[in-house]
């Protein structure tokens, strides 16, 4: 069995642990134990447009190249909404009519957040008593945002990048591959071009996201 802590089997939260996190864990172990991440097809909650369905936004002309693109992007912003660039992006876009699923990095811990990304059979992981599809399988045909990527372990950042490029993930504890086909969007507040100095990715991680970088100014 892969192994959860104790307070997200019990619904206890430490004392460190803000209120999003409560959130998204007590979503986690609800009745009908719902992953912790967005998974829209309509993608709801975009950028203000203007007549020809292009956002208003200061940064829309920074995102061309990048919605033009099936290629992996990372986005850059310093502060500002992060979700609404990636949305955009998502929804202009030749996968807008499929699934936006949004993995939640800096919400939870390695275990739970492995589980998130690939799913689990039932009856493998601790506190979770079904099957479930991971955020890879949600956002098959359409779009996957790595949000706040730094935050996710270099352990699961060079096997999320080996079971993208197979295109084919097992779900924990299962023996079946499944098939799946995603444009990955990542998000980061930290400056791209010091993420291998820092450590925060591995080299590998940044090589994948070489082609595409949007870099939204601060605001």
């Amino acid at each position: 069995l892969t192994e959860v802590p104790d307070w997200f089997c019990c619904g206890a939260t430490p004392a460190h642990n803000v209120d999003e996190l409560l959130s998204n864990i007590e979503r986690a172990i609800n009745k009908d134990s719902r992953p912790v991440f967005s998974r829209d097809k309509s993608v709801t909650g975009d950028p203000p447009s203007s007549s020809t369905g292009w956002p208003s936004e200061p940064w829309a002309e920074l995102i061309r190249p990048v919605v033009a693109s099936d290629e992996p992007s990372l986005i850059f912003c310093p502060d500002g909404d992060r979700m609404a660039v990636a949305r955009a992006i998502h929804r202009l876009g030749s996968r807008k009519r499929s699934p936006f699923a949004v993995l939640d990095c800096a919400a939870l811990p390695e275990p739970i957040l492995e589980v998130e990304m690939l799913g689990c059979v039932k009856g493998a992981v601790s506190g979770v008593p079904d099957s479930r599809a991971g955020a890879l399988e949600i956002a098959n045909g359409g779009t996957l945002l790595v949000d706040e990527i730094t935050w996710m372990p270099h352990r699961l950042q060079k096997a999320f990048l080996r079971i993208v490029r197979h295109k084919a993930l097992r779900r924990l504890g299962g023996v079946e591959d499944i098939l799946f086909d995603v444009r990955v969007l990542a998000t980061t507040n930290l400056d791209p071009d010091k993420l291998l100095s820092d450590h925060s990715i591995v080299p590998e991680f940044r090589a994948f996201f070489s082609s595409n970088v949007v870099r939204i100014p601060a605001a």
